[in-house]
């Protein structure tokens, strides 16, 4: 079986999915938010993430990542192939560091497993340095018949480059972009997902 786990977090996402034995985490809240996320994947029996994704550098997404880090065994962080100058995103760098571990930049149409479910990477698929959001690393996450779609805070411009790669984006769930603002959530992207 496969389970998802919305972390409340507050203005933020903390997202963490198990399949069996394995887990993954898709972003861990904001900075005071470390150690209950941490908490709360040890209440669920986990020890070790095969990945982490840092859906882009904002602080209410990666904030507590550096805490995941040095607590957690973790297999491999995937982030956007872009920096930042704040100090939560040199935290988590630091993090990264110190564990000895390298980063897998986000690339789209590429494919991970997780046990028995996929996951594939849909964004984001063009980066500019002063649009974070519309950076969010996309990913489409299938175990069996059932999909979830988790879309970071990626806006109208990074839906439309995303429709436009002609990616099956259907999906039982979509975890909606940027908090639900009005800046995302296109028609034809939640139509295309059709959740």
């Amino acid at each position: 079986a496969m389970s998802v786990h919305f972390i409340d977090v507050g203005q933020g996402d903390a997202i963490l999915i198990i399949q069996d034995d394995f887990a993954m985490l898709i972003d861990a809240g904001d900075n005071n938010k470390g150690r209950l996320v941490v908490d709360y994947i040890r209440e669920q029996g986990i020890a070790r993430l095969e990945y982490v994704i840092g859906t882009h550098p904002h602080a209410d997404h990666i904030g507590g990542l550096s805490d995941v880090i040095n607590e957690l065994e973790i297999g491999r962080i995937i982030l956007p192939d872009i920096t930042h100058t704040t100090k939560t995103f040199e935290e988590m760098l630091l993090a990264i560091q110190k564990k000895g571990l390298r980063i897998t930049k986000a690339v789209h149409g590429e494919s991970y497993v997780l046990g028995g479910a996929i996951i594939d990477i849909l964004g984001p698929i063009t980066i500019n340095a002063n649009d974070l959001n519309n950076a969010s690393v996309v990913c489409k996450i299938s175990f069996g018949e059932t999909a979830f779609m988790f879309t970071g805070d990626i806006e109208e411009k990074s839906e439309s480059e995303i429709l436009r790669q002609g990616y099956d984006l259907s999906a039982d769930v979509l975890k909606v972009s940027h908090h639900g603002s009005s800046t995302s959530s296109l028609p034809a992207f939640l139509s295309a997902v059709n959740p």
